[in-house]
This record gives C-alpha cells, structure tokens and sequence, in this order.
C-alpha cells in the first residue's frame, strides 16, 4: 500500500507513475490515464514493460535500477527523450515529455519505489521551434535586405514588428521557465522532506539499524541499535569500526564476511542469529540481517538491521529445562512404578505363602513354625526398610534432609551399625559376614563429635550391606575410621565385583545399578540415600573401583565444634 500523500498526485496535472523494482505499476495517476488512454485497473499490477518496451533498453533500465536502490534522482530531459512514456495529442501526434525519476521509500519493505514525475511540453517545444523558425526567416530576411536596399525600410518595418513578437513569445517563455524552476523547487523540497521522514524514521524505529562503510566503521547509527549494544549515544559509535560489538577472537572471521558480502556481486544479504558482546563486555543473543548498497559513485554500504532475541532465548532454554526436568520426573515414576513391582513381590509372595501354610498345616514342628514367622518378620522388616528408603528420597527433595546434630559415641556407635548390617544380611541371605574395624583417633579427637547420628546410620549401613552383598562370602570387608582435628573419614572397602567405568559417573543417581550387578537384589536407592547424607553434613564422598578386583567407598565429614541448627 502506497503512502496516502501519493492520493494528492491525481489531482495534478502532471503524469505520475510509481513502480516496484521489479519494474510493476503500483500507481497510475488520472493525468496518465486521460494521456495515455489507458485506465488504471488495465495497468496497475503490470510490467510496465509489457506496454512500454521502449524502457528493457539499456540507458532506461540502468538509470531505474539506481533509482531503486536510492540512488540519485533522474531527469530524462525532452531532447533527448521527447516519448519515454509515448502518449498521444489528440491530434494523433505524440506529447514531448520532460520526466523526472526519484526514489520514494518502501514503507513496507525494504528498498525504495520510483516516482515518475511527467510534465507535458509539447505547446513549449512547439513555441521554441516557432521561434527557431521565426530567427531563421529574419536572417534570410536580413539577407535578403542586403541584396535588396530598396526595401531596407519596409523590412526594418516588419523587423521590428518580428522582434516585438518575438520578445512576447521569449516572455512566455521565460514565465513558462519560471513556472518550471517554481516545479522543480517544490520537487526538491518534496525530496528534502521525503530524505527527513525517512531519517525520522531510521532514528525512530524500535529495530537496531547501522551503516558501514566498505572500511567496516560505523556512518550511521540510530538509537535502537546503540541500545541493544550497550552505548547510550549512537554518534559514540560514528567512525568506530562495527567489530566493537564482537569479542577479539571473532574480528577477522567478521572483516572477512563483510568483505565478502560487498566484494560478491552474487550474495545479497546475510542473516542469522549471533552473541554480541556489549559496550560492558554483556553477552546479548541478537537476530541480525546485513544487506548491501552502492551509490552511483559506486561506494558500497552494508546495513544490517538487529534484534535483541535474549528474551526468547531465556525463555526458550527454560522451557528445554522444563522438559528436561518432566522427562527426568516421568522416568522417576517409571522407575518407581518398576521398583515397587519388582521389590514388593518377593517378599509379598513369602509372607503370603509363609502365612497360608501357618494356617494350613496340621503337623508342624515347633522349629518349622518359628522359621516361618522369621521369614514373615525379616520380609517385613525388608519392605519397611524400603518404604523408609523411599520415604527418605522424597521428603530430601520436597522439605529437605532433617539435620539434628549432638555428641555421639563414635566407635560405639559404628560397632552397633556393624553388628546391624551383620545381622540384617545373615536374616536375608542367610551367611555370615566378618567386618575388619580400624578406629583411628590418635588425638582423641573423635570420643563424641557433633554428627546427626541417623544420617550416618545410614551411610554406613548402606555402604556395609552394598560391600556385603557385591563381594564373595569369604572375604573380609575393611571398616575405617580415621580421625583428625578437622575432619572424620570413614572408608569401607570389599574385594567384590567392582563397578564398570561407564557406571562411576551414575551410581549416585536415583535407581541406578551397575550393569555388571546381575540378579542381585537392590532398588537402586542406597547409594542416592549415602549421597545426600553425605551433603546434610556438608562432606565429600569418593569411589575408587575397578572391575573384578573391589571397590572402595571413602566419606570425609568436616568436624563440627558447636550444635548446628536444622
């Protein structure tokens, strides 16, 4: 849609055309249609070509090309081009034509309209000729006059009369000259308020827009542009070269794309997205488009048009974090869903059949009966240490590991922790097990320490049994404790099965297991548990493993000299 000042052009009368650089009518004035006899709707929308071949020769189509890339305006003057646009006098003949090209900005796209400004001069040339014809006939006259002296009066007479005619028609002239000054005048101020409007435009526009030159330094920046890089003022960067806004190590890969752009006759423009790095060295994600222009002077210019995306971005990533954080979710539940069917059954299927053969048999030995309710108890006390697990997991992960620190009798402690694992694994697997326990404290620094007794019950009850159920029933499995003035470390370590490498990254993940773990029973929660202990004291926690040949579990707890609120 063109601007609406455009509407005014049909009540001039001076033929007006606009075409898009693809040489396509988009305006048609009255003053062409009553000329040329051809009405707008038959027009408008067409190659003007179509109708006017005359303009695919070389002199017109070079001269618009320019036009439409805003270069300067083109006057195609009536003696050289008397018909550019031929339209007919109502006598048959055609107009004589003084025409006048200039660019008028695309509101709506990118490049420039060309306006054809057609003035008729036909009663002008004619006038001239008049008078061209008028100045031949008195030098013959004059001629004549010097052959004839007989007649030198009477052609004096009629000189004079010549001359007075003649200055009437050089004052038409003039004031037709003065009319078309007045004209052009008034085209230039109209070219003078169209270059303002577009300036106002390009100082205005929300959109980050700059110029560079063929050098790479800035000619013209509006206020966007100058924003979203990070300067106040656009003129800070007039003559600055346009790598400010990359970091040092992508200068010469920008020069160069530069380069190529206004060096390739082939490539039009460039566009993507990129990091830009502001004036306080910010990072900001931008989508930029970068085009070329040359003037008629053939000085080439890139503008490239910026748009902060860093929004879009943010918004973009967090939702990836989201999905990633349901997918995580869904396969928790997955693994949930899994865990309960699988660790439930077995010792569901125990009680339920240890009960129905209580209820059923007649003849049972008093030792029969007792091991029975045994296996009931020790399935129980399985499916109670898993629901705790559980239990565990998710009140760390809604409301936080409980931390209630006091004095604790350290090696008492961890001799009751060995007898339970001991116990607990004779119950479910039905061995012994013999724990190789080394209490280190030769500054005594480890009688009572402030630790939450619960929480390292369960590091070490869950590092025990791990030992116990991945390493050969005739190994031993060592139990450290070392004490110093700033930290405790507590080291268990089997001769079992190891874990792969591929695993070491995972195994504190929730549900993880070893691939090389087999049919050995486990949720996949223990070590998740130790983990997350570990963190409530603020300790570390280390594996050294290696396939075949044992694994090592080392958690070091910094030393704590006063209560620790929860």
């Amino acid at each position: 849609m063109l601007l609406p000042s455009l509407l005014l052009l049909d009540q001039m009368p001076i033929g007006t055309i606009v075409l898009r650089n693809d040489f396509t009518v988009v305006h048609w004035n009255t003053c062409m249609e009553h000329w040329s006899g051809i009405a707008r709707h038959e027009i408008l929308g067409m190659d003007i070509r179509q109708r006017f071949p005359q303009l695919t020769n070389m002199k017109y189509k070079r001269r618009l090309e320019q036009v439409f890339m805003r270069g300067l305006p083109a006057v195609f003057s009536s003696h050289l081009h008397k018909h550019i646009i031929p339209c007919q006098l109502p006598s048959g003949s055609l107009r004589v034509q003084h025409t006048t090209v200039t660019p008028l900005k695309n509101p709506n796209e990118l490049g420039f309209y060309a306006l054809f400004s057609i003035q008729d001069i036909t009663d002008l040339t004619k006038q001239a000729l008049k008078y061209q014809h008028m100045r031949d006939r008195a030098l013959r006259e004059a001629e004549e006059r010097a052959r004839v002296e007989a007649t030198v009066r009477m052609l004096n007479e009629e000189l004079e009369h010549r001359v007075a005619e003649r200055t009437l028609q050089v004052q038409e002239m003039n004031e037709e000259l003065t009319r078309e000054i007045a004209e052009k005048k008034q085209a230039e101020q109209a070219l003078h308020e169209s270059e303002q409007l577009l300036s106002l435009i390009f100082d205005t526009v929300n959109v980050g827009l700059s110029v560079v030159n063929e050098q790479g330094e800035y000619v013209r920046v509006n206020q966007a542009y100058a924003r979203i890089i990070g300067y106040e003022s656009p003129t800070e960067l007039i003559g600055l070269p346009f790598t400010v806004m990359y970091p040092p190590q992508e200068h010469a890969e920008s020069i160069e794309r530069l380069s190529e752009l206004l060096g390739n006759s082939m490539m039009e423009e460039i566009m993507g997205e990129r990091v830009v790095t502001t004036k306080k060295l910010d990072r900001v994600d931008i989508f930029f488009t970068t085009t070329k222009f040359a003037t008629e002077q053939n000085a080439k210019f890139a503008i490239t048009a910026i748009t902060d995306v860093s929004i879009l971005k943010r918004a973009e990533n967090e939702i990836r974090a989201s999905l990633q954080k349901e997918k995580e979710l869904n396969e928790l539940k997955s693994h949930f869903v899994s865990l309960v069917s699988h660790e439930f059954r077995t010792p569901m299927t125990i009680i339920l059949s240890s009960s129905e053969l209580l209820q059923n048999a007649v003849n049972l030995s008093e030792e029969k009966r007792k091991n029975f309710f045994s296996r009931i108890e020790s399935s129980i006390q399985r499916m109670t240490e898993l629901l705790e697990d559980v239990l565990f997991i998710e009140r760390s992960g809604t409301e936080g590991i409980a931390f209630r620190p006091h004095n604790v009798e350290l090696a008492e402690l961890c001799a009751q922790i060995i007898d339970e694992a001991c116990t607990a694994f004779a119950a479910n697997r039905g061995a012994e097990r013999t724990v190789n326990f080394i209490f280190h404290d030769p500054l005594s620094a480890c009688k009572t320490p402030y630790l939450d007794e619960q929480l390292i019950r369960y590091i070490l009850l869950n590092l025990l049994l791990n030992a116990f159920k991945y390493s050969p029933i005739d190994t031993d499995i060592v139990f450290d404790v070392i004490c110093t003035d700033t930290h405790i470390a507590f080291r268990v370590q089997d001769k079992g099965i190891g874990i792969p490498e591929e695993d070491l990254p995972k195994i504190f993940d929730l549900f993880h297991r070893g691939k090389n773990t087999g049919l050995a029973p486990g949720t996949g929660l223990g070590l998740a548990i130790v983990k997350r202990s570990v963190d409530a004291h603020g300790g570390l926690i280390e594996c050294q493993s290696e396939v075949g040949s044992g694994t090592t579990f080392t958690v070091q707890i910094p030393r704590m000299s006063a209560p620790i609120s929860a």
